[in-house]
């Protein structure tokens, strides 16, 4: 086979794979297909409801107060013992919704914490849950609410609010709960 007809072929299987790709990738986004997430990038399960746990991110930092970190990242406002004869701690937050996003986005804590959530919608009114910790909450416009829970089970877990779409329109928080070492 001659140079010219090496190039020829060569171009010819480029733009199969190319045709191929626009035609697989435009009746989905490529985190559809490879992650087994939503056309917003929000894992869905194989029912189409939203998986609202994930394994934890391995490089997750706990915050103690005064740290500074990523302006998405909470700190917590309160940190304490959970209680007598235990290396679990009390964390309070507070997370404010406004503009469809919840600020801070992330709260990360230790496995076996008790967590407190003090969450206020600013501009309307929002409604939070978590499935996996079992939580919702209706936050009338102006109003704040607490929400407490022991973290029992380690993973990233995504709080969303159900009245404004779901996890796929927002507003959408994380809790990470990181496992302690034995």
């Amino acid at each position: 086979m001659d140079l010219r007809k090496k190039i020829i072929t060569g171009i010819v299987c480029i733009g199969i794979v190319l045709l191929a790709a626009f035609f697989l990738f435009s009746k989905s986004s490529p985190s559809a297909l490879f992650l087994g997430t939503s056309e917003k990038g929000t894992p869905a399960a194989g029912d189409g409801r939203p998986v609202t746990r994930l394994s934890a991110p391995p490089n997750a930092v706990v915050p103690e107060r005064g740290m500074s970190l990523a302006a998405n990242i909470a700190v917590p406002d309160t940190i304490g013992s959970a209680g007598p004869n235990t290396s679990a701690s009390y964390r309070s937050f507070s997370l404010k919704s406004e503009n469809d996003a919840l600020t801070p986005d992330t709260v990360i804590v230790w496995e076996r914490d008790t967590v407190r959530l003090d969450i206020t919608a600013a501009d309307r009114a929002y409604n939070f849950v978590q499935p996996d910790y079992g939580f919702k909450i209706f936050l009338p416009k102006g109003g704040t609410k607490t929400v407490e829970f022991s973290a029992t089970a380690s993973g990233k877990f995504i709080m969303y609010c159900a009245s404004c779409g779901g996890p796929q329109r927002g507003p959408v928080g994380y809790i990470i709960v990181v496992p302690r070492g034995t």
